[in-house]
């Protein structure tokens, strides 16, 4: 093979804003935004292949602890598999798989990704094995009293995180989040803040009112359904009583509340085998299957 391999881009200008076209060519976003605000930290790996100066494929690997059950593992997340549409047909993702599954040979707790549909028979050459993903969710009958309001004021204030102060206490809260979710990422300030400091859920924060401490949670409603895809909090809470809460917000509104999330209390809460178009889950180690077994998911926050 002819072209160069490079291990991250993130401090080559040049390089960066190649790998950033090729982005926007395939999934019509980038990365920069993200570079530029200070977010785009050593965890997040892109594994590329050079031509003339150009990026022209790429697999990026993703360092994320988490913390699963109450025990805390090391996991590689594999995510923006691209390869420029002139190069294709070559093995070029194959050679970027294989440097990757090397390079964390025995170095990991487990590696995974979510493929897209039209591959299913790509991956199981490497030894990724496919395994479910199980969601929670509620179920809203139309029954309910918004005017019951337990907290006694407004209960969810959306969030401006293009205001540097509100921006600051969200980080703070993510940086000091307590939670017992059964699945957790953690140390990983930098994929959160991709997501809500000016990424695709940036309007999508709310401040939930409680008299403990600081509390939010990161809300996306589409049509009649209302996704929690993750609640952070400063002190100690009950997550399942902010479940509630926004459930209480919500009555009239939506028909279907699904969590991004799997919480520790599950009381009172629908299972349901988790689908999603071109996101089926592949993974390798012992703790991937226990997704399926146990009943849980990745946290929608923690995709890369």
């Amino acid at each position: 093979m002819n072209y160069e391999y490079r291990i991250n881009v993130r401090d080559d200008d040049v390089l960066r804003a190649s790998f950033n076209q090729l982005t926007k060519q395939v999934f019509a976003f980038d990365f920069e935004d993200w570079y530029r605000r200070g977010y785009w930290g050593t965890k997040y790996i892109p594994h590329v292949l050079i031509d003339n100066g150009e990026v022209i494929a790429n697999v990026s690997a993703n360092e994320i602890d988490f913390i699963i059950d109450g025990q805390k593992k090391r996991l590689i997340q594999l995510g923006t598999v691209m390869t420029n549409d002139a190069y294709r047909k070559q093995g070029l993702g194959r050679y970027i798989m294989e440097q990757i599954l090397e390079k964390y040979k025995g170095k990991a707790d487990g590696i995974y990704l979510f493929g897209n549909d039209s591959v299913l028979e790509y991956y199981p050459k490497f030894g990724f094995q496919k395994y479910e993903q199980y969601q929670y969710y509620i179920s809203m009958d139309g029954t309910g009293d918004r005017s019951q309001n337990s907290v006694g004021r407004e209960l969810l204030r959306q969030v401006d995180m293009s205001d540097k102060k509100d921006c600051e206490q969200v980080l703070h809260t993510i940086e000091n989040n307590i939670s017992d979710d059964q699945v957790l990422m953690v140390d990983n300030l930098g994929l959160y803040m991709f997501y809500l400091a000016g990424g695709p859920m940036g309007d999508m924060v709310y401040e939930v009112a409680m008299e403990a401490g600081n509390v939010y949670a990161v809300l996306e409603q589409e049509a009649n359904q209302l996704m929690i895809h993750q609640i952070f909090a400063d002190c100690e809470i009950d997550r399942r009583y902010v479940i509630d809460l926004i459930c209480q917000e919500y009555v009239g509104k939506v028909t279907e509340i699904k969590l991004g999330f799997t919480p520790h209390k599950t009381e009172g809460l629908l299972k349901r085998k988790l689908y999603v178009v071109d996101s089926t889950f592949w993974g390798m180690g012992d703790d991937m299957k226990r997704f399926g077994e146990e009943g849980m998911m990745f946290p929608t926050l923690s995709h890369a």
